[in-house]
């Protein structure tokens, strides 16, 4: 393989920002806190040179090398990768910066990392909930945060160190939750672990013999079981390390389940109806931070399941140069496009955009 020989490129005298590991959400990162501001070097580590060569040429970092001593220098070092690959590399990293630079990562549990890490090293846990099952640099965005949730952990940071990640983390466009590891690893366990562990135990029940009846299942839970392309012993290894919280999530699971099926036997109308208005009260609440939300500046369009729907749509708009800052897929029905949710840089010209897919006959919700 030719060896990946850089020349500095853009380099300015400001804020240098390491990422360690250039795969989708290192890679994403670069882009979105280089976005907008040169005075923050990407200083990209990654084994593959010919990752970090691509990262270079196309203007992702401005730096890189497969050696961690390019970090010295740095103030922030984000380490994205894998959950079991985490704990050595941040404590490589902190071989090389020592407490001149915040460390930072990316993996989904955090008290795991927390008992690898030594004593004194300036850590902000991190963890956005944004990116998916595709990996890799070529998948990189960088509009991949906006409007995500990146939770942080202070468990172990220093002074202002959480905060000079949040700014970071807001730079590229997400919102920064602060909450402690423990809390953070319930949640996941709650919110994530558990619902998998259950859509993988509906799925495995259904009977193959019984008329392919896999497709009458909702779309969006088959995604959420994700069953054709999760890693299965990354997946289990994480259940193990976060067993604790995991288990008291299914504990909980199973008990309001049995609650639920008493009231069934029981032919009880009215209290399912109160288990699953008390349930629905929880959809929508968030994390205590402001999340975008769609507004005057935004509206909703019928999009037939059809081929070029979607361009007649974004090609009326273009040729008034009306610019759609966000496109959400609003389904009618599961598995099948419904309607699009439009997001525009203003409130005039969401009215404007209104107007002109009326006169061309575009349903505007």
């Amino acid at each position: 393989m030719k060896k990946f020989n850089y020349a500095p490129r853009d380099i300015t005298k400001a804020i240098n920002i390491g990422i360690v590991g250039m795969g989708q959400i290192g890679a994403s990162l670069a882009r979105a806190l280089r976005y907008g501001n040169p005075d923050i070097n990407i200083i990209g580590v990654d084994k593959d040179e010919s990752v970090l060569e691509y990262a270079f040429t196309e203007g992702i970092i401005q730096l890189g090398n497969a050696n961690m001593k390019i970090l010295r220098g740095t103030t922030v070092v984000f380490v994205a990768a894998p959950q079991a690959e985490t704990a050595a590399l941040i404590n490589e990293v902190y071989s090389v910066v020592k407490h001149d630079a915040v460390i930072t990562d990316t993996a989904g549990l955090k008290e795991p990392i927390l008992s690898a890490l030594p004593v004194g090293i300036r850590y902000v846990g991190g963890h956005p909930f944004a990116g998916s099952v595709a990996a890799g640099i070529l998948q990189s965005k960088r509009h991949l945060f906006e409007g995500a949730y990146y939770v942080l952990t202070s468990d172990r940071a220093k002074g202002g160190d959480t905060a000079e990640v949040a700014e970071l983390v807001r730079h590229a466009g997400a919102i920064p939750v602060e909450m402690t590891a423990a809390a953070h690893d319930a949640v996941i366990g709650g919110i994530t672990q558990t619902p998998a562990l259950a859509a993988f135990a509906v799925y495995a029940g259904v009977d193959g013999a019984s008329g392919g009846v896999e497709r009458f299942m909702a779309a969006d839970f088959l995604k959420k079981a994700a069953l054709g392309s999760i890693d299965a012993a990354s997946f289990a290894k994480g259940l193990t390390d976060n067993g604790k919280y995991t288990v008291a999530a299914l504990d909980d699971l199973i008990l309001r389940l049995g609650q639920a099926r008493k009231l069934i036997i029981d032919s009880d109308a009215d209290g399912l109806r109160v288990f699953i208005a008390e349930a629905a009260a929880h959809v929508g609440t968030d994390a205590g931070a402001a999340k975008p939300k769609f507004g005057t500046d935004s509206l909703t369009v019928d999009a037939p399941s059809a081929p070029g729907a979607l361009n007649r749509i974004t090609g009326i708009l273009a040729k008034r140069k009306i610019n759609i800052k966000t496109v959400s897929i609003a389904p009618v029905r599961e598995g099948a496009i419904g309607a699009l949710k439009l997001e525009f840089d203003s409130e005039d010209d969401c009215e404007l955009a209104r107007a002109l897919l009326k006169k061309k006959k575009v349903r505007v919700c």
